[in-house]
């Protein structure tokens, strides 16, 4: 389980259903990833089978592959890269 003090630079992505379970991955736009950020947190708004919170890395989704929808550019990211997490509530800073 990952876990991130919550000073630690990251950014939330909560906008997105469910994962494509037919390919196992999850469809991120482009758009929403910034290389300035290494940390991701990702809470699925209707996937009851996916409740909480999931991290990845931008390292992670940069060896994603890219597919183009109607929605724009996205990236295929494996449901295996995907962390359980938790917050750090015990942090110093």
């Amino acid at each position: 389980m990952k876990t991130l003090c919550k000073h630690e630079p990251h950014r939330i992505i909560d906008n997105i259903f469910e994962p494509k379970y037919s390919t196992k991955e999850v469809l991120i736009n482009v758009n929403q990833i910034r290389r300035s950020v290494e940390h991701y947190l990702l809470k699925f708004t209707k996937c009851d089978s996916m409740k909480g919170w999931y991290y990845f890395s931008l390292r992670d989704i940069e060896k994603c592959k890219r597919q183009k929808n109607g929605a724009g550019t996205m990236l295929l990211l494996p449901l295996g890269k995907l962390e359980d997490f938790e917050p750090d509530n015990k942090c110093n800073h």
